[in-house]
């Protein structure tokens, strides 16, 4: 795995991790993004896990935009970086 991609996916897990104030609903969809990132990490040539993390990147950014800038930023950048390595 790309030593950049595994520094971000490690950055951003510790980050959800310590995501404050988010309802209920919200908390599940970082619990399934933990998720994919923690298979991403171990399987990391799966296709399948690489466009379930970006889907639920790109929807967690659009929610998590105006209250958790600094997730939502982390988020951007792996999905940008997933996209310039052609996932």
């Amino acid at each position: 795995m790309d030593k950049n991609l595994q520094q971000k996916l490690t950055e951003l897990h510790a980050e959800i991790d310590e995501a404050q104030d988010v309802d209920e609903e919200a908390r599940q969809m970082l619990v399934h993004l933990q998720q994919d990132i923690q298979r991403l990490l171990v399987q990391s040539s799966d296709a399948e896990v690489h466009r379930s993390l970006t889907g639920r990147l790109t929807q967690a950014i659009k929610q998590f935009e105006v209250s958790h800038p600094d997730l939502t930023w982390s988020m951007g950048q792996l999905v940008d970086l997933l996209a310039r390595l052609g996932i």
